[in-house]
């Protein structure tokens, strides 16, 4: 996923160090590969109007994040091939040097060259050098015209694409009929975006609040009421959550593909490391500011439990366990990691069942044994001899630890109870929303009810993302757009090939297997071939029931479903196949993961700013090419190179090379590091982002590559690459950068 970054618009401005004369060359393959090059780290600072901000972590890697600045990355060592090849143009352009006479050349006037010449002019400035300032020469005129409105984190390119395709699916959803019958895929989606629309427009949600309650009781955990007595076990009732509705709470068990043999499942159990409690940031300090926000919360958690419980009481004691559980949790892990120096190994261990004993002293393995089993379906049970993954085996003993001691075990039920209430009370009451809303607003922040339609939408595209991504298919993408972005796609494949094949600091042995990721990554691209298949869509939607209100019981059924699915295949085989996606075709944003070595490009972002059929070559090959690029160097990263090319967690590296990518990786910290931000005064972490920094570099750099094989291997060579009506002065090669930064303004 690119966009796990948090750096300033304005690096674009450091371009301007290496322009250079109008020479277009390739990078120097030598120094090149995935974005791993030479570089330098002098001290840099970025211009005052840059704009701070930080991304959440992800890990399958996805494309947004921060749309803000996220691919602003660039700029590093990959943005510096760029300058030496786009700014020459402009360098020969200021000296009066005859780069092509613009009234000589043909012009693309189609439709969709002329709507996207528009934008990109109408946001050009032209007076601004782009050797200093990149970013405001290319963004400085759409920021003018789309400032940051009220409620809005972010105004980008990428925000407003996003807007328009879910106006394109809101209209299509509105057309699927009602069925008289049986539910097919389509109305399945349909229906449920109707009851989610219905359950926030009604004012009266007695019978949602009544399940609500029953989840809660049928949990043993009738929050705020809890009691906690010899046969209640919140151990038992965490392993429920996640084994029957796949609902994380302290810790989750489920079943995943064996990092070390990915064609076989396993049990894992994970766990929720970073704990919040629902918009409350958990603050250590003692200022003023955060004591008056942890007031603010607790006074929203005791109006929600006297909704479900007793109107008049306090519930003071429950609120404070809500805050203090998480924080209990953090201070402990401070003390059990960095003050006595323990860590979780990574890779993460496996452990036969009848040790897990040895990590949890509070459970014994016997009684894992027996939950476990309690809840998976009765063809895929477990024995004492399977293994199971532990993601992290101190945390684990911690929770266990603390879930079981009689001072704080109250405090861990209530807080388990209302993160229930708080993952499925906004589904199930307006009150619980209003005061949600109400609290929201006194800390500064809008959510729950700001959007109906768009959490309607964004619900059935979680829940049902192939019958969803259907209709936006059916609606939107053509056949031959899918075959024209595989082009693209193969090209990228083979510019990494090349570089490989010219990388100086790898040796043979680990080249050989390099080339063989490459070459067997998978390539999910718009949507698989069956979607299109009334029938094949409709039974891959078979055990789905119809879909009937209230709409908490829709979404609990939908979650068992789905839960069910994942368990049933512990036993089976997995293969990589390419009609297989684990995202929606109508997610606006690109992947790749590890588990399969693949990529997936869905038909969403296959869209202006990011792709327009009928373009010419070097605007696609900058746009969408460089989000390619990313996703496929997300296989060489800091995490994907532990991944070989069938997706199983293995060292295929040598020693030798695995040093020299280690200090090429050490190079690109200090290079980011050594940017100074005046506006946050401080220093970038270039560790915190080196994965997004080398998928950026790379996947600029060999994007470039693949879009000049494009040219070479067409008879029209460059004629291909005719100027757009309105941005003749450009070169193809200037066009190629300019369409890059354009997504991400």
């Amino acid at each position: 996923m690119l966009g796990q970054t948090s750096l300033s618009s304005s690096k674009w401005a450091r371009i301007g160090e290496r322009c250079v004369g109008w020479v277009p060359k390739l990078p120097d393959m030598n120094k090149v590969v995935n974005g791993i090059v030479e570089c330098s780290a002098s001290e840099k600072t970025l211009s005052t109007e840059s704009r701070d901000a930080e991304c959440s972590s992800h890990r399958k890697e996805g494309l947004q994040c921060n749309m803000t600045s996220a691919y602003l990355v660039l700029l590093g060592a990959g943005m510096l091939v760029a300058c030496s090849v786009y700014m020459g143009g402009f360098v020969a352009a200021k000296q009066h040097l005859p780069l092509s006479d613009p009234s000589s050349r043909k012009v693309c006037r189609s439709q969709v060259c002329r709507e996207v010449a528009k934008s990109i002019a109408k946001s050009l400035n032209r007076s601004v050098d782009p050797c200093k300032n990149f970013y405001k020469f290319v963004c400085d005129g759409w920021k003018r015209k789309h400032p940051v409105r009220r409620n809005e984190v972010r105004s980008s390119p990428f925000s407003l694409v996003g807007k328009e395709l879910d106006n394109i699916i809101k209209k299509a959803l509105k057309k699927v009929p009602l069925p008289r019958s049986k539910q097919s895929a389509l109305e399945k989606a349909a229906v449920m975006y109707r009851e989610c629309m219905n359950n926030y427009n009604s004012v009266n949600a007695t019978e949602s609040m009544k399940i609500l309650k029953e989840v809660l009781n049928y949990l043993h955990i009738p929050w705020p009421e809890v009691t906690t007595n010899s046969s209640f076990s919140l151990f038992e009732v965490m392993v429920q959550l996640s084994l029957r509705w796949s609902i994380p709470s302290l810790f989750s068990v489920s079943v995943m593909p064996d990092p070390e043999d990915t064609k076989t499942n396993i049990l894992v159990i994970n766990t929720m490391e970073n704990l919040d409690v629902g918009f409350h940031q958990l603050q250590t300090g003692n200022n003023t500011k955060n004591d008056t926000q942890d007031i603010i919360f607790m006074n929203m958690v005791q109006r929600i439990a006297n909704l479900l419980g007793n109107s008049s009481a306090s519930y003071k004691t429950v609120a404070e366990n809500v805050v203090l559980a998480p924080i209990i949790i953090a201070s402990v892990k401070h003390f059990h990691f960095e003050v006595l120096g323990r860590t979780d190994a990574w890779p993460p261990k496996k452990y036969q069942i009848k040790h897990l004993e040895t990590l949890t002293p509070q459970v014994s393995s016997q009684r894992w044994l027996e939950t476990i089993n309690r809840y998976l379906p009765v063809n895929v049970r477990v024995n004492e001899n399977d293994d199971v993954i532990v993601m992290s085996p101190g945390y684990l003993w911690l929770v266990t630890s603390l879930i079981h001691q009689n001072n704080t075990a109250r405090m861990f039920t209530d807080f388990i109870g209302w993160s229930l209430v708080f993952l499925l009370g906004p589904v199930s009451s307006k009150e619980i929303r209003d005061i949600l809303n109400k609290y929201g607003q006194d800390i500064g922040m809008d959510f729950a009810d700001s959007d109906k339609e768009k959490l309607c939408r964004k619900d059935v595209e979680d829940y049902l993302p192939m019958s969803y991504g259907a209709i936006f298919v059916h609606s939107y993408t053509p056949d031959y757009v899918k075959d024209d972005a595989k082009v693209v796609v193969d090209h990228i494949k083979l510019a990494f090939a090349y570089a490989l094949r010219r990388n100086s600091w790898m040796d043979d042995q680990t080249r050989t297997r390099a080339m063989a990721k490459v070459q067997r990554i998978i390539s999910h691209v718009a949507y698989p071939d069956w979607i299109k298949n009334t029938t094949e869509l409709d039974e891959s939607h078979a055990d789905i029931p119809d879909i009937e209100g209230p709409y908490i019981k829709i979404l609990m059924d939908l979650k068992e479903v789905y839960t069910f699915r994942s368990l049933t295949v512990l036993r089976q085989p997995n293969t990589r196949d390419e009609e297989f996606w684990s995202f929606s075709p109508a997610t606006l944003n690109a992947f790749y993961e590890h588990s399969t070595n693949s990529i997936t490009i869905p038909a969403a972002i296959l869209n202006f700013p990011f792709y327009s059929y009928g373009l010419p070559p070097a605007m696609n090959y900058g746009s969408i090419g460089a989000i390619i690029g990313h996703e496929i160097s997300h296989a060489f990263d800091t995490l994907g190179s532990h991944f070989d090319d069938s997706g199983n967690l293995k060292n295929w590296w040598t020693k030798e090379t695995k040093s020299n990518f280690i200090l090429k990786n050490y190079c690109f910290v200090m290079q980011y590091n050594s940017i100074y931000e005046p506006h946050s005064k401080r220093h970038l972490n270039g560790k915190q982002t080196l994965s997004e920094n080398i998928a950026d570099n790379g996947g600029l750099r060999q994007a470039f590559y693949a879009y000049r094989l494009h040219v070479d291997e067409h008879p029209g060579g460059r004629e291909e690459n005719i100027p757009l009506e309105g941005l003749e002065e450009f070169t193809p090669d200037q066009l190629f950068f300019i369409s890059s930064a354009y997504k991400w303004c």
